[in-house]
């Protein structure tokens, strides 16, 4: 065989397989462009509320105020925590650590991240006692979209990414 018909075989094989890699790529994709495990964003969150729940406008007024009421709470315990971490990250100075600061500083934001979850369960709580009896069912089933906006999913991490 001519080298010149051994290399014409060998780009055509490469482009076959290119072409074959690049199809499996694209059909194998998700329609959404991967979507679907995001968690809706707040619009989006409270569309789906008002929808799923069937809200009546007293019932929307009602759950905007509340909502109003939990993001002004959360934001005040966001701050909190922020400030407690950059004390917890402040102790990298200098040569020794100080491990009873580094404790209560942990217990702190410990006690900041439950106090933010046992509020969103209130903030939840009050959600389902303004619905009607029959809107119960409804936020039952509405439960593991809650947990989904909760707990977003986790980051994926790049293979080949370098190390730090």
């Amino acid at each position: 065989m001519k080298r010149e018909t051994l290399l014409t075989l060998a780009v055509v094989a490469l482009l076959v397989l290119n072409i074959g890699i690049m199809a499996y790529l694209f059909m194998s994709r998700r329609p959404d462009g991967g979507r679907a495990a995001m968690p809706p964003s707040g619009n989006q969150f409270d569309e789906l509320v008002i929808t799923q729940l069937r809200l009546n406008a007293a019932q929307q007024e009602q759950f905007k105020s509340l909502k109003h009421q939990h993001r002004s709470a959360m934001q005040g315990h966001d701050t909190k925590y922020r400030d407690v971490l950059g004390q917890y990250f402040a102790l990298l100075r200098g040569t020794r650590l100080d491990t009873a600061r580094q404790d209560s500083l942990q217990q702190l934001l410990t006690d900041i991240h439950g106090q933010k979850i046992s509020m969103t369960l209130q903030h939840f709580l009050a959600l389902k006692n303004i619905c009607s009896s029959e809107q119960q069912p409804l936020f039952e089933r509405l439960i593991p979209e809650l947990s989904r906006v909760l707990t977003p999913p986790p980051r994926r991490v790049r293979e080949g990414a370098p190390e730090k």
